[in-house]
């Protein structure tokens, strides 16, 4: 029961025990601020406080709670509330004072305490929850707009041309589509170039690659550099690079095909320690003035126009136009051309075979003064063609290899004899001099022309699959295929013949060694057709 001190009791004791005490929460009744009745609850937790003040005995960390219930509550006898905290309980209770009119006729105050202590504490962690729910969200818009980035990088890369930051062949003909519906639909003007550089094998071929990429990266600059904004320029394949030129005719995409050719004929491109001047050759087409029902048709004719400007003479840009002639002049003009190809093309194979023959005789009288080697180009150029014709190659790249693995050792007619001819293993020394024949073979058909391809199969026919060969440590398919097949020829020759440090290879030696070393010194795509090649051989064993 309540405890009950001098004070005259205002509520009967029958209600006091029957409501007051068996709540759940607390209730004190004051009256001037002074406290007349608490409830169990109230006295189990904090003792009796009655005849003290409540905000004595209920003190607050917050002196505006208290004023707040003096002045609202007693003074103007309103409803108030207020959150208070028991350091001794270490509880959080909502208090609500509620005044009252008592058996005397004056006013009192009803407080009801109730115990909030958890509810406060899933709150804070709500709110901690929330916060951090604040911050994932943060993060997350972070993460979204990173990947928003990443996404439109990706997107620029899928339409972009790697070394020239050009757009790409497929983009090309995408943007091609849509201006082409545009010009048609609008009856506007719309000019395509095509853009060659001229001999650009040759600049491979006199620099390296990493110079041609240069090269090329450069001349891409240089096409943006000269175009109007609204101008496109892709590179379409190769050494060829394309440009669409919306609302312009012929006369506009003239000067501005000019503007190419001159800023790119002026610029002498340098880079570790090569330096070469490069030309292009430019073909137009444009609509309305040429006839064309699809877009695929305006970039043929640009093509057909990069190919008469080629045909007279390079570094020049040429109009579709131009090249329209009546139909019996350009069916007699394409016959006589026709012609003369062949009778060039015939006299270049002539001259072609000549000195592959008699550099062969050369090589083939230097064989004889080393026993072990007598006929070795005739055997590698026999298995290098059966190889490539296995691979259902061309005609014309069967020859070049066939030619190829004649000429593979010409570097060796630069090499001290004495050191070809030595007897036991060479040293260190003599090796390294050795490894120079493909460099020196290479370097003495390097001014041939017509020896182009050849050039590339004797210059690498060392190098070994898994990028340890010599001369330049190429790598898998970045060896030329023709240079591949030498490797493995020239390989099963060397193993079939004897040396003067070792005897002939068995048969299931030599098939040994091809497995052992497929994917490592020769092309695993290869191997299988050379073992074909092993079961058909006949050769006496040394």
């Amino acid at each position: 029961m309540a405890s009950k001190k001098n004070p005259e009791p205002l509520l009967d004791p029958s209600i006091q025990l029957s409501i007051f005490d068996n709540m759940a929460d607390g209730v004190c009744v004051t009256m001037d601020g002074t406290i007349q009745f608490m409830n169990r609850y109230l006295i189990d937790k904090f003792g009796d406080g009655i005849g003290k003040t409540f905000c004595e005995f209920f003190p607050s960390q917050d002196d505006e709670k208290c004023e707040d219930y003096k002045n609202k509550t007693l003074m103007q006898c309103q409803v108030s509330r207020h959150e208070w905290y028991s350091p001794r309980t270490r509880q959080t209770f909502d208090v609500l004072n509620s005044p009252f009119q008592n058996q005397r006729g004056s006013v009192s105050i009803l407080s009801l305490f109730r115990d909030v202590t958890e509810q406060k504490r899933l709150q804070k962690r709500l709110e901690g929850y929330y916060t951090k729910l604040k911050e994932s969200n943060t993060e997350l818009k972070r993460a979204n707009k990173k990947i928003s980035s990443a996404n439109q990088k990706l997107e620029e890369l899928s339409i972009r041309d790697e070394l020239t930051g050009l757009y790409n062949h497929r983009h090309f003909w995408d943007i091609l589509s849509v201006e082409f519906k545009r010009a048609t639909r609008y009856e506007n003007h719309l000019s395509c170039l095509i853009i060659d550089i001229d001999l650009f094998k040759s600049v491979n071929d006199l620099g390296t690659h990493s110079f041609g990429d240069y090269c090329l990266s450069e001349v891409g600059r240089m096409i943006r550099s000269a175009l109007r904004a609204m101008d496109v320029a892709a590179r379409y394949g190769g050494e060829e690079f394309t440009v669409i030129l919306p609302s312009t005719d012929y006369a506009g995409a003239k000067i501005i095909s000019e503007k190419i050719r001159e800023k790119i004929q002026s610029r002498l491109f340098k880079k570790d320690g090569l330096a070469m001047n490069i030309t292009v050759s430019i073909g137009i087409s444009s609509l309305p003035e040429d006839k064309v029902d699809n877009y695929h048709r305006l970039v043929e004719f640009a093509d057909q126009a990069l190919y008469g400007a080629k045909m007279h003479g390079r570094n020049r840009v040429c109009l579709y136009r131009d090249l329209r002639l009546k139909d019996r002049e350009a069916k007699l003009g394409r016959e006589k051309v026709t012609e003369m190809g062949f009778k060039l093309f015939n006299i270049m194979e002539g001259v072609k075979r000549d000195y592959i023959e008699a550099t062969r005789n050369l090589i083939q009288s230097v064989e004889l003064k080393e026993k072990y080697r007598q006929n070795h180009s005739l055997h590698v150029s026999r298995i290098a063609s059966r190889i490539a014709e296995s691979l259902e190659l061309s005609q014309e790249n069967i020859d070049s290899i066939t030619y190829a693995a004649l000429l593979h050792d010409l570097g060796r007619l630069a090499i001290n004899p004495a050191v070809l001819s030595k007897k036991g293993r060479l040293s260190t020394e003599e090796f390294e001099l050795v490894k120079e024949h493909p460099v020196l073979g290479a370097d003495l058909i390097k001014p041939i022309r017509y020896l182009q391809e050849e050039f590339h199969c004797i210059l690498h026919h060392h190098e070994w699959y898994n990028g340890s060969g010599y001369p330049q440590g190429l790598m898998g398919e970045e060896i030329p295929l023709g240079a591949r097949i030498l490797t493995v020829a020239d390989a099963y020759d060397a193993m079939k013949s004897a040396r003067p440090y070792r005897q002939a290879l068995s048969k299931d030696e030599i098939k040994h060694e091809f497995l052992a070393y497929a994917g490592i010194q020769f092309d695993p795509n290869l191997t299988p057709l050379m073992l074909h090649i092993l079961e058909e051989e006949s050769y006496a064993q040394a």
